[in-house]
């Protein structure tokens, strides 16, 4: 079973879980993750030499793996691992993994599900399939699913607005928040300053709250309104990180290459202060004079742990010390994480690195984050994210945060994520969403 990201790879498992299906029978994995495999088992075909491709180098990838599934030894391999294959969010694969698609279709008995509403990955200048010019031609129509079973007996009443909500997405009609039946969802009408928008994010997620068991998601349109609403909320959300995790990469990179102890300190308390809330408050101006050549003075004891720590990088710059330096951060009292698993991850390929499972803490981070593709990671209770990430995910409550930031798409998918409870905060009743073509 195929899909695009770590969360519906997730959600898969736990359905197949759920309905008790043995491990040994299936294996689920993203597009990208599959194919990257396998290109690297096969460098000299598929002229892959790397292992975290970046940008138009995952373009190489799947013209690889299509030119390797050609290979009439390679389709042995296939037909003998797998009985068929399932690939979820169709409607999201670039051309460059239809073609990939299309070349296992070859091999073994392929079924692709898709819903093109939902097409949304069509950015950074790559061309996602035309339904009725790709996908139809090749997969023949099966009937269209039309039991609603993410609202079955949860929510009859969201899964009846819903159904009028897609249709007036199709017929490029005005969303009417105030329209839906009762029970469906909540509205919260935002106010006319925009510079009051996030302190109205902040108390509504702060309020919400759900049973042990479930899992709430709240939605906003850009990367770095996610972190400010987990930063503001003290840790209580969590906002993930892409797999392709650049920060996370460029700072570990820069950790391999800095050329003394002032150096890696300051990228240390760079990093924090990307991470984590409170550092410059905290600790910042006696980090600054001990990066310019200070020392401690003795009669300074507030969060001395962690200025020690620091000490120490300037003293022995070596992995151990960034570590100590990162943990002694998060042992701060005040101190939350605004970027909770950006930190781990690196906390956890310095560990790595350190225990010597990776000559560089660049190469021990892409590990971390190969591993992260392969095993896939389960939301947090709280999870505050784009569209872009949580494509294939199921919760059982989801706020949106501003729905008039959201095309049509990306607004029907955010619409749909939750089964049991929608709440939905915007200037208007009346939403007019574009973007769609």
């Amino acid at each position: 079973m195929l899909t695009h990201t770590n969360a519906g790879t997730e959600a898969i498992r736990q359905r197949m879980k759920k309905l008790r299906v043995p491990t040994t029978a299936y294996a689920v994995d993203t597009i990208a993750g599959w194919s990257l495999r396998l290109a690297k088992s096969f460098p000299r075909t598929t002229n892959v030499d790397f292992s975290e491709p970046r940008g138009d180098q995952w373009d190489l990838v799947y013209s690889g793996i299509a030119a390797l599934l050609t290979v009439k030894a390679i389709r042995k391999v296939i037909t003998a691992s797998y009985g068929g294959v399932f690939v979820d969010e169709y409607q999201d694969c670039s051309l460059h993994q239809h073609r990939v698609i299309l070349g296992l279709s070859e091999c073994i008995p392929t079924r692709v599900l898709g819903d093109p509403l939902q097409g949304i990955f069509n950015f950074g200048g790559q061309s996602i399939v035309s339904w009725d010019d790709d996908v139809l031609p090749n997969f023949p129509a099966l009937p269209r699913l039309t039991v609603p079973w993410r609202w079955k007996g949860t929510n009859p009443a969201l899964e009846e607005w819903l159904a009028h909500v897609r249709q007036a997405v199709e017929n490029r009609q005005p969303i009417n928040l105030l329209a839906a039946p009762p029970g469906a969802i909540t509205f919260t009408q935002l106010p006319a300053d925009p510079r009051q928008h996030a302190n109205v994010r902040r108390q509504i997620c702060m309020r919400s709250t759900c049973r042990l068991g479930e899992y709430l998601l709240a939605v906003l349109a850009w990367p770095n309104q996610c972190r400010q609403i987990a930063a503001l909320t003290r840790g209580k959300f969590r906002s993930p990180e892409p797999v392709e995790c650049e920060e996370l990469f460029s700072s570990a990179r820069a950790l391999d290459e800095a050329s003394d102890g002032h150096e890696k300190a300051r990228i240390t308390f760079d990093f924090a202060c990307e991470c984590l809330t409170q550092i410059k408050t905290e600790i910042g101006d006696t980090v600054q004079r001990l990066i310019a050549g200070g020392r401690l003075r003795a009669a300074f004891y507030k969060n001395r742990l962690a200025l020690e720590a620091f000490q120490r990088i300037l003293d022995v710059p070596s992995v151990k010390a960034v570590r100590e330096a990162l943990q002694a951060c998060l042992n701060i009292s005040r101190v939350k994480k605004a970027r909770a698993e950006l930190v781990e991850d690196m906390l956890e390929a310095l560990k790595e690195c350190q225990n010597g499972g990776q000559p560089t803490v660049e190469e021990a981070a892409i590990a971390v984050r190969e591993r992260l593709r392969y095993l896939g990671r389960r939301p947090s209770r709280f999870t505050v994210s784009r569209t872009l990430l949580m494509k294939g995910q199921q919760f059982d409550h989801v706020i949106v945060l501003d729905a008039d930031a959201l095309d049509a798409r990306n607004l029907y998918v955010a619409l749909t994520r939750g089964s049991r409870t929608l709440h939905v905060l915007a200037a208007s009743p009346i939403l007019s969403p574009g973007g769609l073509s």
